[in-house]
């Protein structure tokens, strides 16, 4: 298949085999051309197209054993039956309209779901980076993961960037459900690695509603149990940061586009950071622009104690542990740091420091109390990073 070029023939011709059962679906896939400008993800063995109202994913596999692998079992065609299986048990998905396979490629077609984005992206934008009322979405969520839990099904990687929400359809919906399947009876391994998808919600909710999401979501009944469940399971989440840490340190010093963007200026590399939503703290603009770069406060360091603040402050990121980040590291050893929010000059809540100190000891982050902050709207943060101690150092 040529993507983008001028001479892509018709999709529904040649070789491939389709299963769209709408003919008013499948009348819309006539003409269509997987150019590159309709590209909205894209890697070696994966693209996903975004055409009209309609989301294509085309798996095109390399390397000859998973070519193989791709003709036995079209991914399309296993998703598409999946998301049949789910509708029927009454949980939402994104509208699958059907399949087609050409040799070891095969392309799943679903519809727009209006005005989505993924959980991740809609809970950080609005109630991370913002201060929202997010008690009617976290009940929103909370209902769709105890209805899932107990639905039968066992989702091998379940995670708020799987979860589709429109504000518009007022919805939540499962997208990317390829590792989805039915299981006669989970394990207690199997349901505590779909339980510990919840726990993506604590940067941005306190005690006591971080715990009712957890009994809201089924998973425990008390408080107290409630409180167990969360302490292990952020103990075992920073168990696994540690253990990925070497790969993911080399993609964010490689400049991997889901953590940094890369600014190169002859021979002066500048890594700016990104956060949960994949965007910039210091976009390329204000780099660029010397008088909004120094609203960010500029610190030098030795080029190895810049390395290891850099990514300190990037773990601390996926441990979902609020803190000043580092916004940007120019090379050899200048680091930039983002402006504080406006800060409580007194405690708001004992109980609430309390939580916050118990769970930064679950990860084994070690911090002199007088750097932890609490902002004008309650949320605490570690207002400087020299001195805190992590599982990576």
């Amino acid at each position: 298949m040529n993507n983008g070029g001028d001479d892509e023939p018709d999709l529904l011709s040649g070789d491939w085999e389709w299963c769209i059962p709408d003919v008013k679906d499948a009348a819309a896939m006539r003409g269509v051309e997987l150019r590159d400008e309709y590209i909205v993800k894209t890697n070696p063995v994966r693209s996903v197209y975004h055409i009209g109202d309609l989301y294509l994913k085309l798996e095109h596999p390399d390397a000859p054993l998973r070519q193989l692998k791709s003709r036995l079992f079209p991914k399309a065609k296993t998703e598409y039956e999946t998301a049949a299986m789910l509708r029927e048990e009454h949980i939402p998905t994104v509208d699958c309209l059907g399949w087609g396979a050409c040799g070891s490629r095969n392309l799943l077609i679903t519809r727009e779901f209006p005005g989505a984005e993924t959980v991740q992206d809609y809970f950080y934008r609005s109630f991370v980076y913002a201060n929202g009322q997010y008690e009617p979405f976290v009940a929103l969520l909370t209902t769709f993961l105890r209805n899932f839990f107990r639905s039968g099904f066992y989702h091998d990687d379940l995670h708020f960037g799987n979860l589709l929400f429109s504000e518009k359809m007022g919805e939540i919906v499962l997208v990317d459900m390829i590792a989805i399947t039915r299981e006669d009876e989970l394990s207690e391994t199997q349901r505590r690695r779909m339980q510990r998808v919840v726990l993506q919600l604590r940067e941005g909710l306190p005690e006591e509603d971080m715990l009712l999401a957890i009994t809201s979501s089924g998973i425990a009944v008390t408080t107290s149990e409630a409180r167990d469940f969360f302490f292990e399971e952020v103990a075992r989440s920073a168990e696994r940061r540690v253990n990925e840490w070497p790969k993911r340190s080399r993609q964010m010093l490689d400049g991997y586009a889901k953590f940094v963007t890369p600014v190169i200026d002859g021979d002066k590399l500048t890594l700016l950071r990104k956060n949960w939503l994949q965007q910039e703290i210091m976009t390329p603009e204000m780099w660029a622009a010397p008088a909004l770069r120094r609203t960010f406060e500029m610190r030098e360091y030795s080029e190895k104690e810049a390395e290891t603040l850099f990514l300190r402050s990037m773990f601390l990121q996926l441990c979902r542990v609020p803190h000043r980040k580092v916004a940007a590291w120019e090379s050899p050893g200048r680091l930039y740091f983002e402006p504080l929010p406006e800060l409580s000059v007194k405690l708001k809540s004992s109980g609430a420091f309390g939580f916050f100190t118990e769970t930064l000891a679950a990860q084994e982050i070690v911090t002199p109390v007088e750097l932890i902050a609490q902002t004008g709207a309650g949320k605490f943060l570690l207002s400087d990073i020299e001195d805190v101690e992590t599982l990576i150092g």
